[in-house]
């Protein structure tokens, strides 16, 4: 299975992925999502246009080989829950035939657990030519945009996963976990009455927390204009 509920996450994924906080729970490509259903996902558009058929034919190396490395990349993608983020693993794969030459290095993506507005499952897919495969969306402030293809955009999202559901639903309550604490973790909190401490002073604790490390540069920035907000 898939879903890391009881498996360990693999070595070389944490050494990429330097996680801060623990890790809740885990996920990636189910095996069963073949070349076949990536090459029909990204192309099937074409084969239902008989008018591309002589297209498909004289291309066929090259889309096989898009397709390839498209699913190199989904089979090296990891989603990582952890008490304070959602990080998203891409580890270093070959998108060619000549892997020597053209890999794309490991790749890293935090996302804040309080940054996230919207976790959303499309049961069906990308279209009628796959079964259906269900795809997990993340949305934040900054993807809530239309991006070039005149569709919305998102913050990030991965296909063909096992329990989805239990990792869409772990997802949110973390984050309203974290959202409900005025703070971050490591069992440092600012949830302080007002009456107690001033701005100021909080604004002084966080710098704190920053300068040790306890929190990222955006968490700070977060924590800051809610602060700010609030005067």
């Amino acid at each position: 299975m898939p879903l890391a509920r009881n498996q360990p996450v693999p070595n070389n994924v944490l050494q990429v992925a330097k996680t801060r906080h623990d890790i809740i729970a885990w996920i990636k490509v189910d095996e069963d999502f073949t070349l076949k259903d990536v090459f029909l996902m990204h192309y099937g558009c074409l084969v239902m246009a008989p008018c591309f058929w002589p297209h498909c034919l004289v291309l066929s190396c090259c889309l096989c080989n898009a397709a390839r490395g498209i699913k190199n990349g989904m089979n090296n993608t990891y989603w990582l829950l952890t008490e304070r983020e959602l990080v998203v693993v891409k580890l270093d794969y070959a998108y060619t035939f000549f892997p020597s030459l053209c890999t794309s290095g490991d790749q890293v993506k935090n996302i804040p657990l309080e940054n996230i507005t919207d976790v959303s499952i499309d049961g069906q897919g990308a279209n009628c030519l796959v079964k259906d495969f269900p795809i997990l969306y993340v949305d934040t402030p900054s993807s809530v945009n239309i991006n070039r293809k005149g569709k919305l955009a998102h913050e990030s999202y991965i296909v063909a996963c096992s329990e989805l559901d239990f990792f869409k639903n772990a997802v949110l309550d973390q984050r309203d976990k974290v959202k409900g604490n005025f703070g971050v973790g490591n069992g440092v909190l600012l949830n302080v009455p007002a009456q107690q401490k001033t701005v100021k002073e909080t604004l002084q604790e966080l710098n704190d927390i920053l300068d040790q490390g306890l929190i990222t540069q955006q968490e700070y920035d977060v924590k800051r204009r809610e602060v700010l907000a609030k005067m």
